[in-house]
């Protein structure tokens, strides 16, 4: 792709003021343009990312009401060589790691590839000041970048690079380069932690996690939610299995598969490296601490000797 080429983000946002910061800055090197689409946050979630566009220009902010109706605004961007970065609220990267990832992708390394993915783990307890987590590896989820080049066009999607129809340039098919598979957590350069158990804003207080779920619904899984057979099959659910779910496990499920290890994340950072665009960060870190010792599968972490670690 040589010179031209373009690492665009995209980060579809709904109520995320706890991590959003942490997320965008770890990655806001890595891209040449940040699209953050606002979905009808009611938290602080759009003062932070105004304030990271303060420190940050490229991060570019687009109210969207519809999440389901997101992916339309990526449509004028295949054929062009960019590389499209899906950048969540609740996935925080590796800026190190990043960095060398950036070279590679402009020097053109990547550019036989439609897709190339990298490790995430799902996380359910982190000690930060130690550089470790506890979570799920290759567990459904992976952080990846779409190589938009390599396509005539991509229509009918709903959600931001989700559904739709790909149609791919000649000489080009839906080739994927998992680079999970090729290196381990410690070797590997794009990698991500994904904060998929942990509530993601002070609204989530109410509602699931009040009544024992872990982890907290997508934009998408929100709107979801307006169907009125969704409403009732959980209503069902709640009537079946009295006082909520109380095993994380039934929420999200494809998300914890497989036994939870311990990974190094020197270098990842924490919610309180970035008060100065997200004054309310010691809530974030109060939240990690919390969800740390209350988490099943954590614990090791509870019994460490560092205690909260936070």
């Amino acid at each position: 792709m040589g010179r031209n080429v373009r690492i665009v983000g995209v980060s579809l946002l709904r109520n995320e003021e706890y991590f959003a910061a942490w997320a965008l800055m770890n990655a806001a090197s890595f891209c040449d343009r940040i699209i953050v689409m606002d979905n009808r946050s009611q938290d602080r979630t759009r003062r932070i990312v105004e304030a990271v566009a303060e420190v940050h220009p490229h991060v570019e902010i687009m109210d969207v009401r519809n999440a389901r109706r997101t992916h339309k605004y990526l449509e004028p961007l295949a054929g062009t060589p960019t590389w499209i970065f899906s950048l969540d609220g609740d996935e925080i990267h590796d800026p190190a790691g990043l960095a060398a990832m950036r070279q590679r992708f402009l020097a053109g390394c990547y550019d036989r590839y439609w897709r190339v993915t990298g490790h995430m783990v799902n996380v359910v307890g982190l000690r930060s000041e130690e550089g470790v987590v506890s979570g799920y590896a290759h567990a459904a989820g992976e952080c990846r970048l779409f190589n938009f080049r390599a396509i005539e066009s991509w229509r009918g999607g709903n959600e931001r690079l989700h559904g739709g129809e790909v149609v791919f340039k000649p000489g080009f098919g839906g080739t994927a380069l998992h680079l999970w598979k090729r290196k381990t957590w410690d070797e590997a350069s794009f990698r991500c932690l994904h904060l998929c158990f942990m509530p993601r804003s002070s609204l989530d207080k109410a509602g699931d996690l009040a009544n024992g779920e872990f982890g907290r619904k997508n934009p998408a899984e929100f709107y979801k939610e307006r169907f009125l057979y969704r409403r009732l099959r959980r209503a069902v659910r709640r009537r079946l299995k009295p006082g909520g779910v109380a095993d994380f496990r039934d929420y999200k499920r494809h998300y914890a598969q497989g036994p939870v290890g311990e990974f190094d994340i020197t270098g990842f950072g924490r919610p309180s490296d970035f008060r100065a665009v997200d004054p309310h960060c010691d809530e974030a870190m109060a939240v990690l601490r919390t969800a740390t010792e209350r988490l099943p599968g954590s614990a090791s972490v509870r019994n460490n000797e560092a205690g909260d670690g936070l």
